[in-house]
């Protein structure tokens, strides 16, 4: 890069968004290794307790089976700055909403978003539970 753009060419950097974040935090902070989502799928499996998963995602015969659509779901909002706090305001809003508008519906209505507002707080407790065992393993270092 040098030769054809001289001195200035030294500082440089051509990298994908995700390398050149990396390489900065890297930068801030050494010893930082980066989780993989094998990694990830390990914690939360290990930690399935602190998901708190009820209906939706409980399945006995193979408990694990849905963390991988989780990681890729949760690493999404983050892609898109939706914080597990962001998530958990949305699906209260959904909540609150069918609340105020039961009177005008339907019974089949109601059962029917009522499980939409189900299955959405299940899906934020299980992210925000995903980044405080997250923040736990970032603090003890390993």
């Amino acid at each position: 890069m040098a030769k054809g753009t001289g001195e200035r060419g030294k500082y440089v950097v051509i990298a994908n968004f995700h390398s050149f974040c990396e390489k900065i935090l890297k930068e801030v902070n050494p010893g930082l290794v980066p989780l993989e989502d094998v990694d990830h799928w390990i914690l939360l499996r290990r930690n399935l307790a602190r998901l708190k998963l009820e209906k939706y995602h409980r399945r006995l015969a193979e408990p694990g089976q849905f963390l991988s659509d989780f990681i890729q779901f949760f690493s999404r909002c983050q892609d898109e700055l939706v914080s597990s706090e962001d998530y958990q305001q949305f699906a209260d809003l959904l909540a609150k909403e069918l609340e105020e508008e039961k009177p005008a519906l339907d019974e089949d209505t109601i059962k029917e978003r009522a499980e939409l507002v189900a299955l959405q707080q299940e899906i934020a407790r299980a992210y925000r539970a995903s980044e405080e065992i997250l923040r736990g393993k970032t603090r003890r270092g390993a």
